[in-house]
């Protein structure tokens, strides 16, 4: 198993390179690492293209679904994403900062948390 962290969000993921020796891999496609550490790999949501019009949330508030209306691109940085609030207010955040609202996010109201759970 390897562990990828996003350079740009630092979410971590792990996953399994097709190859039956973990320590020929890294001596592949990541010379420079000891064996089993983690290695930089873009998130599907640093990596995902957003358009005018897609719904997003804030990873940090993901309660308030707000409207694309432009993305800023350059070719050597990470692309910014500007939103409009359901009030009408626009705002401008890094692309690792938002995401696709989830299905359950949007579908599920919130449920008080049992007694004795954390």
């Amino acid at each position: 198993m390897v562990h990828f962290i996003c350079p740009y969000c630092s979410n971590g993921m792990d996953g399994t390179p097709d190859c039956d020796d973990i320590a020929q891999w890294y001596a592949q496609h990541y010379p420079h690492l000891p064996v089993d550490s983690p290695v930089p790999g873009v998130c599907s949501d640093c990596a995902r293209r957003y358009a005018p019009g897609d719904q997003v949330v804030l990873r940090s508030r993901p309660d308030v679904v707000f409207t694309v209306v432009g993305v800023i691109a350059s070719p050597s940085h990470p692309e910014l994403v500007t939103v409009r609030h359901p009030d009408g207010h626009q705002v401008t955040y890094a692309k690792s900062q938002i995401r696709l609202p989830s299905d359950s996010e949007a579908s599920a109201p919130r449920l008080p948390k049992e007694e004795g759970y954390f």
